[in-house]
């Protein structure tokens, strides 16, 4: 959850981007009457730049305009707190706006020009019903189709960037092998929260070209990856695990693999999302597509990649790791949100960075061709009168509520933006 003092200040920097507040007879702290003539450009990539650059503050009584930078706090005093004062990259600030000035701060000897800046009333009120979770699926699902496609698109364009910029970290991390890459993209996929850092760990545990390599048997891809999950710590109580254990041990001395320590407690609870099933089914996976980085690649369509995930998982294992679960494979549901989770974003990283726009059209083509979510998020919505129609806009509206409704950002939230404008 985002600090409250945090939130408040994205709120304040929000009424100064879309100039959200009284503009007439507008004032400095010490009564000295401004007007501002730009509130400059944002800065949202580097905290200890101002928040707005290039901006000009007209004095009225001398008619002297002050180009410079703009900072944001919610007291005046945050910035003492901030201990950047006297930084090289703030020493151009020409004003500091505030919802309150708790102290005066100088600088050079000087008064820091602040501005206490205090929204429209129609905005402020708006604001409160807005934080109030209420108006937020009505105001929605009220837009005109041009308008909320406009706004889910944009959302949506902000989530599928940070989820393609997970993919090129990993990419860089791992020296740049897409193997490996397309390896721990896919086990991190495979999971639900902390299951997610987990698989993870598990994948980095055991790098994908050992799987290749251990002894070219389907047997070492599953001894592997459920020995290095710690799935194999048990008594051998049957003569099956016993054959599993002896073959991870021998490949794990082999291979110089050292134990993991990963607690699977927590996760979800239903049998198919236990965490031995889904090894079991990753490791089904790995085994039937050798070349699992080019079967990817030469997917064109949506049946094609639902087809790298309809598998049939052997009934040993799940009898012997996960005799709790009846499924036998991975069900479309699953199938169609791996598609979502990893073939999307991997797609679209692999083609930025290679160049292909191709795959980051195959990637946008997915996300239309896949019906929209049903669960938490989307009923939300829903209830206030908005259907998504595809997974693209699903995926939007997940975006919305985790990013911003789950922390109580709405002056900072596109949709917040748009609804205190409407009403002011």
């Amino acid at each position: 959850m985002i600090d409250p003092i945090e939130r408040d200040r994205r709120f304040l920097r929000s009424l100064w981007q879309n100039r959200l507040f009284r503009s007439e007879g507008l004032a400095l702290a010490d009564g000295t009457p401004v007007e501002v003539v730009n509130i400059g450009i944002g800065n949202d990539t580097n905290e200890r730049l101002p928040d707005f650059s290039f901006a000009s503050i007209k004095y009225l009584e001398s008619g002297v305009t002050m180009y410079g930078n703009i900072k944001i706090d919610v007291c005046s005093s945050h910035w003492r707190a901030q201990g950047t004062i006297a930084a090289a990259e703030l020493s151009s600030v020409i004003l500091h706006v505030v919802f309150y000035q708790d102290i005066i701060l100088s600088r050079f000897d000087r008064d820091i020009p602040t501005l206490v800046l205090t929204p429209l009333p129609t905005v402020a009120a708006t604001y409160d019903e807005l934080r109030k979770g209420s108006l937020c699926p009505t105001f929605l699902g009220g837009l005109e189709d041009v308008h909320r496609n406009h706004l889910l698109t944009r959302i949506m364009s902000d989530r599928l960037r940070r989820k393609s910029d997970e993919i090129i970290a990993i990419y860089n991390s791992v020296e740049k092998n897409w193997h490996e890459t397309a390896y721990i993209a896919l086990m991190r996929a495979f999971g639900f929260k902390q299951q997610k850092s987990n698989l993870e760990k598990l994948a980095r545990s055991l790098p994908y070209r050992y799987l290749r390599v251990a002894g070219g048997t389907d047997e070492d891809v599953f001894a592997l990856l459920l020995g290095q999950a710690g799935f194999l710590s048990m008594p051998p109580h049957d003569g099956f695990v016993s054959e599993v254990q002896k073959r991870y041990y021998a490949l794990q001395k082999r291979l110089g693999l050292y134990p993991t320590h990963i607690s699977w407690q927590g996760g979800h609870t239903r049998p198919a999302s236990l965490s031995p099933f889904l090894v079991i089914c990753i490791a089904t996976i790995l085994v039937r597509e050798q070349r699992f980085l080019e079967r990817v690649l030469a997917c064109e369509n949506l049946n094609s990649f639902l087809e790298v995930f309809d598998i049939l998982v052997d009934e040993k294992y799940l009898k012997h790791f996960a005799p709790s679960v009846n499924s036998r494979g991975v069900s479309v549901e699953r199938s169609q949100k791996l598609i979502i989770n990893f073939v999307i974003p991997f797609l679209t990283a692999y083609g930025i960075l290679l160049g292909r726009d191709e795959l980051r059209d195959r990637a946008l083509d997915l996300y239309e061709s896949l019906p929209a979510e049903v669960y938490g998020y989307t009923k939300r919505w829903a209830a206030g009168g908005y259907q998504a129609p595809n997974a693209f806009f699903s995926q939007a509206l997940v975006q919305l509520s985790s990013e911003q409704c789950d922390d109580g950002i709405c002056g900072d939230c596109p949709l917040g933006v748009m609804a205190m404008k409407n009403f002011s």
